[in-house]
């Protein structure tokens, strides 16, 4: 009789052990499930995206016959990100739109395009041609760096132009180099190396960043 009660007590033990380890189990397996629940609920801290990891809004896409355009929302509009050929038939040539309707991406309505973003079109050796509307202000840092085969740039409304724009842009000048006067900087290195620019006209713009044409034709 004392062996089946002390046989009773260790099996008693035994299963108080199993529950208490599968009761630990699940209270884990709860707060794992509640603290993903929380960091998923945590919005995305300033200059950080929520979904690209990239930019500080959701980037959205805009197609023409031939591209996708990428644009990500900033202070006054929206800024090019980045571009993408969608058919076989694309050329070179990227006219940019002057405003996109981001009622189906981001509800904010029509957004004017403001800027081309840092390294855009960087080492993009496809681009030849690039018309930017006069909505965009600002050709942000290294935009269209090393783009070898870039010969024409068009900006009526363009501001400012930030350093490394268009360095070692060496085919740039071959066909059409055009801003008007409302451009007034000019950053360091911007026109680095363009081997085949010869002159950007240069009575209204106010500042120019060190080194901005050296090497270039415009400086012999």
């Amino acid at each position: 009789m004392a062996t089946n009660k002390k046989s009773t007590k260790k099996n008693t033990r035994k299963h108080g052990r199993r529950y208490m380890k599968k009761a630990a189990r699940r209270t884990i397996a709860a707060l794992l499930m509640v603290t993903a629940l929380v960091v998923a609920a945590i919005p995305a801290t300033p200059g950080q995206a929520a979904n690209s990891g990239k930019n500080d809004t959701t980037i959205f896409g805009f197609d023409d016959n031939y591209h996708k355009f990428y644009f990500k929302e900033v202070t006054d509009g929206l800024s090019l990100v980045g571009v993408e050929d969608t058919d076989s038939l694309a050329t070179g040539k990227y006219d940019v739109p002057k405003s996109i309707d981001t009622a189906s991406s981001i509800g904010k309505g029509v957004l004017n395009v403001v800027a081309v973003d840092t390294e855009t079109f960087k080492d993009n050796n496809s681009v030849s041609q690039v018309n930017l509307p006069d909505s965009v202000k600002v050709i942000n840092d290294a935009a269209f760096q090393s783009c070898k085969n870039l010969k024409s740039i068009v900006g009526a409304g363009v501001e400012t132009i930030e350093n490394d724009a268009f360095r070692d842009c060496e085919s740039l000048g071959k066909e059409i180099v055009r801003f008007s006067s409302t451009l007034k900087k000019i950053g360091s290195y911007a026109f680095y190396k363009c081997k085949s620019i010869s002159s950007i006209p240069s009575d209204y713009v106010e500042q120019y960043g060190d080194y901005a044409f050296a090497e270039s034709r415009s400086e012999e």
